[in-house]
């Protein structure tokens, strides 16, 4: 009995220090921003619908503080929202060797499955259905589509230039725009993002000992 209670009193301090180690993780901390017309916007519904993949390079991540762990939410800072929801809004999320995006990548794990989203003011977060593991080398590329049946404005979000292509979109006022690989553009820019991670952890040290004051001994038979 005593046992399986340090056991667990051991697995559920890991979970803890787990918790605890969350970290708001900021790449990208420029004060520029997109216009009602223009791209990359997330949230940009000057079309009907608009697909945007952003990479961030390894070097940028640690140099934020990164590390190897789980990166459990996204969340992108909005100056001014024109509050028009967003019709399948989903992020998807790869690690990739590539430096510099001159096509649309395919293969990316679907993080936040098709939702009707409207931006607010300010931060906006989107919390992971599960957590995805970065290896801490490699690039990591990240994918926002939705796409509506009609056109407003595009919210306006912050963004940082950037000395390699760093954005890539596509918007049109036509069905099917996320399944699209057709390419309106490549920017040396890219919003700026906050990732919520968690470090791998590193398990604490435990050390067992045994006193025993009684023992028993005994045949046990097992029987098919």
């Amino acid at each position: 009995m005593k046992t399986a209670r340090i056991i667990s009193l051991f697995l559920f301090s890991i979970s803890l220090i787990s918790r605890i180690n969350a970290t708001n993780i900021t790449v990208g901390t420029g004060v520029l921003l997109n216009t009602s017309t223009t791209y990359p916007a997330p949230y940009g519904n000057w079309y009907w619908g608009a697909k945007h993949q952003f990479l961030i390079q390894a070097s940028e991540l640690t140099a934020a503080g990164m590390s190897a762990g789980n990166i459990n939410s996204l969340s992108f800072n909005v100056g001014q929202p024109y509050g028009t929801p967003l019709q399948g809004f989903t992020i998807g999320i790869k690690s990739t060797l590539t430096t510099t995006l001159t096509v649309f990548e395919t293969g990316l794990t679907t993080v936040l499955s098709p939702v009707t989203y409207t931006e607010v003011a300010g931060i906006n977060t989107h919390v992971f259905s599960s957590p995805f593991y970065w290896d801490g080398t490699s690039n990591l590329l990240i994918e926002t589509c939705f796409n509506n049946n009609s056109y407003t404005q595009n919210a306006t979000t912050y963004y940082s230039n950037t000395s390699f292509a760093s954005s890539i979109y596509h918007q049109q006022d036509a069905p099917n725009v996320c399944s699209s690989p057709v390419i309106t553009a490549t920017v040396n820019g890219r919003p700026n993002m906050i990732f919520d991670w968690v470090a791998t952890a590193t398990p604490p040290t435990a050390n067992f000992s045994s006193n025993s004051t009684f023992t028993c001994s005994g045949i046990v038979d097992f029987t098919d």
